[in-house]
């Protein structure tokens, strides 16, 4: 019998070696568990990895650093702060600009960054950066929620997806701090309020810098044009989804290129924007206590960034407890 032949088979699998590091056993351990729980049920892999990151992000509020000087921060209010972020809902207990300094500011940003894209995005790309490929189950998942059509192209649609929604934020954050120092804020203050409301208008989070919001920003000026309709553009495309962004993406404005999901929900939401904006006009436009003093421009301006908003924006230029009840309605329906 040959030398070759009288040795020791090698393990198939790299975990059964007994001799590797600790760290590196325990890393493929869990990797095998992921593994299980995601050919298993990738709907609870889905909520895991929600769970796992919304927690990560609470404990990152809690630390001292993420507050503002003076300010302490309870468990309630950095859970509570970490899930609207990173459903990007944009409900907050306590104002983002008082409560959280620049550090906490950035992980909030981050957190509407990663539950922009999804979780489910998100884990796909990380499974691609780490070199492994998606498994079937994986992929159909992923097909369906990006409803594409060819399961071969997830991977690379992933990556698509990602680079889009930085172009896009880029695009905003240029226009948003050219408004910014427009309206006088120093280089370093209107760059970070361009990135920070690009990134939360695109993935309609709502949430603001600014201790009183997009208020100050509500008049006939330059800067209000180069920060508000930016704004509104950023929502309104986060508003369509990425099937939609990558459709428009390929085909432009060639309608007859659009598929049916991209014709349907343009059409929905262009019918919806100018029923909103029609009705939020009319409703308040002779509520003293939101815009009926303002110039007729201003007026019919109010009234379409709201109908914006409402496709869950977050944003707005008035007090809502200030508006009848009938544009409360209107602003639910």
């Amino acid at each position: 019998m040959s030398e070759l032949e009288e040795a020791d088979p090698v393990p198939e699998h790299p975990a059964t070696i007994p001799n590797d590091p600790l760290p590196t056993r325990m890393a493929r351990g869990l990797r095998d568990f992921v593994d299980g729980i995601a050919n298993s049920s990738p709907a609870r892999l889905a909520v895991i990895v929600f769970v796992i990151v919304d927690l990560a992000f609470a404990a990152l509020l809690l630390l001292p650093v993420s507050a503002a000087p003076g300010k302490n921060t309870s468990v309630a209010d950095a859970i509570f702060t970490a899930t609207s972020a990173v459903t990007v809902t944009g409900l907050t207990t306590v104002s983002t600009a008082d409560q959280w300094s620049l550090f906490g500011q950035v992980i909030i940003l981050v957190a509407i960054q990663i539950g922009g894209l999804g979780t489910l995005t998100m884990t796909s790309l990380l499974a691609l950066a780490i070199g492994r490929k998606l498994g079937l189950k994986s992929k159909l998942i992923t097909q369906e929620a990006l409803n594409i059509g060819r399961l071969g192209e997830v991977g690379s649609l992933l990556r698509i997806i990602v680079v889009t929604s930085i172009t896009i934020e880029a695009a905003l954050t240029v226009v948003l701090t050219l408004g910014f120092l427009v309206a006088g804020e120093p280089v370093h203050t209107a760059l970070w309020h361009g990135v920070f409301y690009g990134i939360s208008s695109f993935n309609n989070a709502g949430f603001t810098p600014h201790s009183d919001g997009l208020v100050p920003y509500d008049h006939t000026g330059l800067d209000s044009w180069l920060i508000l309709f930016p704004i509104c553009i950023g929502v309104f495309l986060g508003s369509l989804g990425f099937p939609v962004i990558l459709v428009l993406r390929e085909a432009g404005f060639r309608f007859t290129r659009w598929n049916l999901n991209a014709k349907l929900t343009l059409l929905t939401t262009g019918v919806l924007l100018v029923i909103g904006w029609l009705l939020f006009s009319s409703f308040e436009w002779d509520n003293q206590a939101t815009i009926g003093e303002k110039p007729v421009g201003e007026r019919i301006f109010h009234g379409f960034f709201a109908s914006v908003m409402m496709r869950s924006g977050g944003f707005n230029l008035v007090d809502m407890t200030d508006t009848s009840p009938v544009t409360l309605l209107l602003t639910d329906a």
